[in-house]
């Protein structure tokens, strides 16, 4: 395997479907479409960050092998997913998305509480296609999942992470990682495996010395200063988009996708002001450079009232 995380792309999200793991939840093919659709205006709200790995050596369109998608709820969704919604997590989202009900933040809202006293985030969706999530053939992902954690989950002021369970092995990950459980749903009916909500908040994060999850907590403030249209820019430029495919997605011209790109590098300039200038030959070179920067530092493709 040749694995790589990066951000998603919103035309290969269909792709992402079999990664999920509460997919018993979704029974009909439109059922189905309704979630690429709400991921995509997720995502196109800023207020859902998505990862995938993929493995290189695969065929295109089968390169998929993890999808993750944490989207920003409100403090009112929180409790009443520990304490009363049934379990599905993301059927419940769903269902309030369909119905445009509350229980997710705008980017607004994401951004003052990135700046200000933190947000909560709900892993909404996460795993591997079933040949993989229980064949030692997932084994590297696995370890990928664990060494990646950071660019997967990381970049907010958390005060609270939630993440479902659907069978032993998410169990063990999900405590192995440092988080507790909230609730195994015991007031609603199952079968097989049961389903169990698990949760970490700043202040318990502190006491998981050790953990994987301890490390999302970590939150540093964005030093760019990128706007709305540089973050959404970059980060399709981290998922391999080119710039011909960046102007379509954000609806501007080729040479408008150029200049923004010239407001980046400046700014990154600004950070790091013993780099070449963006006028140089090594212009290619410098947006590689900085893509890689901030595939590390997620935290500035995220909403921040700075």
């Amino acid at each position: 395997m040749l694995l790589r995380c990066r951000p998603a792309v919103r035309a290969e999200l269909e792709e992402c479907l079999p990664c999920i793991r509460d997919k018993e939840y979704f029974k009909s093919d439109q059922d189905c479409r309704d979630l690429v659709k709400m991921w995509t205006d997720l995502m196109d709200r800023e207020i859902a960050c998505t990862s995938v790995i993929e493995d290189l050596e695969r065929s295109q369109g089968q390169r998929i092998v993890y999808f993750c998608l944490n989207v920003a709820v409100t403090e009112v969704f929180v409790h009443r997913a520990t304490n009363s919604l049934p379990p599905g997590i993301g059927f419940n989202l769903l269902q309030n998305w369909r119905n445009k009900g509350d229980g997710l933040l705008t980017r607004e809202q994401v951004a003052a509480a990135n700046a200000g006293k933190g947000l909560s985030v709900c892993v909404l969706h996460s795993g591997m296609p079933d040949s993989l999530m229980y064949s030692p053939e997932g084994d590297p992902i696995r370890d990928r999942i664990t060494s990646w954690i950071v660019e997967i989950m990381g970049g907010y002021r958390y005060r609270h992470l939630l993440i479902e369970s659907y069978d032993e092995w998410q169990d063990a990950w999900s405590l192995n990682a440092g988080f507790l459980l909230r609730t195994d749903y015991p007031n609603f009916p199952h079968s097989g495996a049961r389903v169990g909500l698990y949760g970490l908040t700043r202040e318990e994060a502190t006491e998981r010395q050790g953990s994987a999850i301890k490390l999302v907590f970590n939150y540093l403030p964005p030093r760019f200063g990128l706007s709305h249209v540089e973050r959404m820019l970059c980060l399709f430029a981290c998922g391999g988009l080119e710039d011909s495919e960046i102007a379509e997605k954000l609806s501007i011209s080729p040479s408008t996708v150029k200049q923004r790109w010239k407001g980046v590098i400046e700014k990154f300039n600004l950070t790091f002001p013993s780099e070449p200038s963006p006028d140089g030959k090594r212009g290619s070179e410098k947006r590689g450079r900085i893509l890689e920067y901030l595939r590390h530092h997620v935290e500035e493709l995220r909403p921040y009232r700075g």
